[in-house]
């Protein structure tokens, strides 16, 4: 069993602390050595372990789709401490100003939006986040923007889920997934975030450290693919 398995395994019952703690052997395994970056504010425990062990390496490395706030560059913002954005900046997620253990995660898209608590906690919001900003690093790959609901579901079938809770970004209905080295994540193309449709057609992406173990996803693979690259 991989440690991407291991982790998402482990992550379905166990407390904060060790969520983060697995989270952090993950990187150690991708990434090598970790450079760590204390937070420069107080901060909730699970978020200072997780920049005390790989703060730099998260934030240099690892994130080059969508960006965790440097520790250096955490601030408290109207009673919120953003943590988080989507790279074109159109997506942002936060934490109240507090330093209890694993507060909700809270999300927008607009800075007059008001904030969403999107009943998820902070240990499981950056694992699912440093998850799929491993798929968008890895070397080998290959995305799908518009697979439709039976091929998507035969495609997930082969896949590992993670357990919980809900993904809410791009849209509700988003899933991350592992299978050996490879991390996996869809989302519905629906007009209304919040609203998907069950017919709704479904963006896909999926990397690895590899392409062993991207083998199995040649019979899902067709030309109208926009990226594959999956062979040695």
């Amino acid at each position: 069993m991989s440690v991407a398995e291991q982790l998402v395994i482990r992550s379905a019952s166990c407390n904060s602390s060790e969520r983060v703690e697995s989270l952090v052997g993950f990187l150690r395994v991708r990434c090598g050595s970790l450079t760590g970056i204390p937070p420069a504010i107080a901060v909730p425990p699970e978020l200072q372990q997780l920049y005390s062990s790989a703060g730099e390496t998260l934030t240099e490395t690892v994130c080059v789709q969508n960006y965790l706030t440097p520790p250096e560059a955490l601030r408290i913002s109207d009673g919120m401490i953003p943590i988080a954005d989507e790279n074109q900046g159109v997506y942002r997620w936060a934490i109240e100003a507090t330093t209890d253990s694993d507060p909700i995660v809270f999300g927008r898209f607009e800075e007059t939006d008001p904030w969403v608590d999107l009943d998820q906690p902070l240990s499981s919001f950056l694992t699912q986040f440093v998850l799929l900003e491993t798929l968008f690093s890895s070397p080998w790959g290959a995305s799908a923007s518009h697979l439709d609901p039976q091929r998507m579901e035969s495609l997930a079938g082969e896949l590992r889920p993670y357990p919980s809770p809900v993904w809410r970004w791009p849209s509700l209905g988003a899933r991350l997934f592992v299978r050996g080295d490879a991390i996996a994540f869809s989302c519905p193309n629906g007009r209304s975030p919040n609203a998907p449709d069950p017919s709704d057609p479904h963006s896909f992406w999926i990397g690895a450290r590899s392409p062993a173990a991207l083998e199995f996803l040649r019979p899902f693979v067709s030309v109208d693919w926009d990226h594959v690259q999956i062979d040695a």
